[in-house]
């Protein structure tokens, strides 16, 4: 075979070329969706009550007491609308303060433009989520480049990206901010606290950064989450400045709206209430199990620490921030659309898969790799057509179907990441491979 037309870029092309047939799935769909009378349903609640803040309003008491902001707010695409809003759409906001303040820039483009543009921000921040997440990755060095582009392919392919892209919720840029201030934590501590802080609006997803900066026990880490709190407390101020509310009202209200939402989304989600029903013996036991889980992963990252050598620990933390995201999503509410975020589970599998026997790891750590890809691969990327034709035929026991096979995916990954941990002791650090000039000019002589 030609050096130049090696197995490994066959397989990448390949890769790369279903990647290319995803998106171009992925768009058809979008562009189909939003384009209709309910797309953007979640977009159109940030949308709308950025009018009330550039009316210099509260949008969380408009929120409560259902106030319509005024019409007839000039557009910069020169558009006038003599009514704000869209009937049987979504009007309640549900963003922190900053996040608010942030999206009511698009409050200034007439709603068709607006959700467009948003459409595409997303767009955007969908295509650079597996790159920041290999970026982050230690061991990405390790990972063949056609691997690497596998976890490309699965992100794009998951039913969650979709899911986001249609109803324009701000999952992208929660974890888009949160993957950008994890890589800028050691070089630029306050962007990396103001990107966190931004991010924070969506808190369950932010959660496994804080406490992944919290056991990496680096002192600057605490300045990153301080900035980050700062910027809420920033937000919730300009608010009150420009509203006139007092500071703790307006956080009284948003709790208030937390409490509502909390209450009346018990019944829908993916995380364990689901498969057990919320408020019952059985969902505080599952979620007691669970946080135990936790817990003993926390046990099995210390005493992996405590006994590997220096190398291992990057690859260590990685491991048990993938631990925290899982319990995150089990124990809190998320929909659907959120499961992208356990994205940085596949590049662990992928390592464990491909480099077991380097790593010091035997047969049967590669079979739960394998199995938990299996898992993920076979739950959360179904085809776009696979999982909506269930819930299209069968209505909303459809639905109520497909979020518990979900929730018991979440559940087998969990418990097949807490089994490979029992493991870590075991890690061996792999040799930097060669540079590439370096290696071509072996293989050549």
């Amino acid at each position: 075979m030609n050096r130049f037309l090696t197995t490994e870029r066959i397989l990448a092309l390949a890769v790369s070329v279903l990647i290319l047939i995803v998106l171009l799935l992925v768009l058809s769909r979008v562009r189909s969706d939003v384009a209709l009378p309910n797309g953007g349903y979640d977009f159109h609640a940030y949308w709308y009550q950025g009018h009330t803040v550039r009316h210099g309003n509260n949008p969380y008491r408009a929120s409560l007491e259902g106030t319509r902001p005024a019409p007839n707010l000039p557009y910069l695409d020169g558009a006038t609308q003599p009514r704000v809003g869209t009937l049987n759409m979504s009007t309640v906001v549900t963003n922190t303060a900053p996040l608010v303040l942030l999206l009511t820039g698009l409050a200034f483009f007439s709603w068709n433009i607006a959700k467009w543009l948003w459409t595409g921000i997303n767009f955007i921040f969908a295509l650079c989520i597996p790159w920041l997440v290999l970026r982050f990755f230690p061991e990405r060095a390790h990972l063949s480049l056609p691997t690497k582009l596998l976890v490309f392919l699965i992100a794009y392919a998951m039913v969650s990206t979709r899911a986001v892209l249609n109803n324009g919720q701000t999952t992208f840029l929660a974890i888009t901010f949160t993957l950008l201030a994890l890589l800028l934590r050691r070089r630029a501590w306050l962007i990396a606290g103001v990107l966190l802080g931004i991010a924070l609006s969506k808190y369950s997803l932010v959660l496994p950064a804080v406490l992944y900066l919290l056991f990496e026990g680096r002192a600057r880490n605490l300045l990153i989450l301080g900035s980050a709190a700062l910027v809420q407390v920033l937000g919730i101020v300009i608010i009150s400045q420009w509203s006139g509310d007092a500071p703790l009202t307006i956080v009284q209200q948003y709790a208030a709206l937390f409490g509502t939402l909390a209450q009346a989304d018990t019944e829908v989600g993916v995380q364990l209430s689901r498969l057990v029903g919320a408020g019952n013996a059985a969902q505080v036991v599952l979620s007691l199990v669970v946080s135990a889980g936790l817990l003993a992963g926390l046990a099995l990252w210390w005493r992996a620490v405590s006994n590997s050598e220096d190398a291992m620990r990057p690859l260590l933390d990685y491991a048990m921030w993938v631990v925290a995201i899982l319990w995150t999503m089990l124990v809190f509410y998320h929909g659907g659309y959120d499961l992208i975020v356990i994205l940085p589970v596949v590049p662990l599998l992928l390592l464990i898969l491909t480099r077991a026997s380097s790593m010091g790891l035997g047969r049967l750590d590669q079979t739960l790799a394998a199995f938990g890809l299996l898992v993920y691969v076979g739950i959360f990327c179904m085809p776009l057509q696979g999982f909506e034709f269930l819930t299209k035929q069968t209505g909303p026991a459809g639905v109520s179907l497909v979020e518990r096979i979900y929730a018991l995916g979440l559940v087998v990954l969990f418990g097949i990441i807490i089994l490979i941990m029992t493991r870590a002791t075991h890690w061996r650090a792999l040799l930097q491979p060669r540079p590439a000039s370096v290696q071509f000019a072996a293989a050549t002589s």
